[in-house]
């Protein structure tokens, strides 16, 4: 039997779906997937293979076989993807995450140019709700001013779990503190592709609870989701001194 963790979580990216992209190679690695979702504690799990032309035509029936095993173990599993930034001139409707107007973006490009925020603001006119992922992978921390930018016109944030426990190395772990210091993360996702890219959101719940206290993990971790659930804009966090934290919409 496999224990869950002591926590509620909700993952809004993970690349658990087999023969779709560079996550789970095949149907067991999805299953093997399930179970360390089930192990780190996630009990909403979105899947969010990365876009392309050909996924709408095979992801409803990729998604229908995994998700009756993901109910078995007291899993939701939640339609969704990962939409590359090339993919949002020419590419409607786009595929949001579950039944919300939400679309998880992967800029892919760590700048910003006047094109860009004229091709984002065109997602937005179209009624779509602009979830950036893993910025702290795309900006350096000289680029926060990018952040944001991007913030400013109307996006929001994902971080990834293993960023913030340094999976990828101490600079995109200072830059994921940096953006929620800043007031800009609103989720903390896993992106998790398998066995070698885990889920790690417990070790993550860990640090982000001992470093700016429990009420700013539940909103990363539980409440911003249960947002987008509902098709609600995330709660913001703005950390405004050690130990104190101020919460705004």
């Amino acid at each position: 039997m496999i224990l869950r963790n002591k926590w509620y979580m909700i993952d809004i990216h993970s690349h658990i779906l087999s023969g779709v992209d560079d996550g789970a190679k095949n149907f067991e690695r999805s299953v093997d997937m399930l179970d360390m979702a089930v192990a780190d504690g996630i009990t909403t799990l979105f899947a969010t293979p990365h876009y392309s032309k050909t996924l709408p035509a095979v992801l409803e029936n990729t998604f229908n076989r995994l998700q009756p095993l993901a109910a078995e173990r007291g899993i939701t599993l939640i339609k969704g993807s990962e939409i590359d930034y090339v993919h949002l001139v020419d590419t409607r409707p786009l595929i949001t995450l579950g039944n919300s107007n939400f679309v998880l973006i992967d800029m892919r490009q760590p700048f910003l140019e006047m094109s860009c925020e004229n091709v984002l603001d065109s997602v937005q006119r179209d009624k779509y709700r602009i979830i950036i992922a893993h910025p702290e992978r795309l900006f350096m921390e000289r680029d926060l001013k990018s952040v944001k930018r991007l913030a400013e016109i109307d996006c929001v944030f994902q971080l990834n779990a293993s960023s913030v426990v340094g999976a990828h190395g101490t600079g995109a772990q200072k830059m994921a503190f940096k953006i929620i210091e800043a007031g800009f993360a609103h989720y903390i996702g896993s992106d998790a592709h398998g066995k070698q890219r885990g889920f790690y959101l417990s070790a993550a719940r860990e640090i982000i609870t001992k470093k700016y206290g429990k009420p700013v993990a539940e909103l990363l971790f539980e409440e911003n989701a249960r947002q987008l659930l509902q098709n609600q804009d995330p709660f913001r966090v703005v950390v405004k001194a050690r130990k104190w934290y101020h919460f705004f919409r």
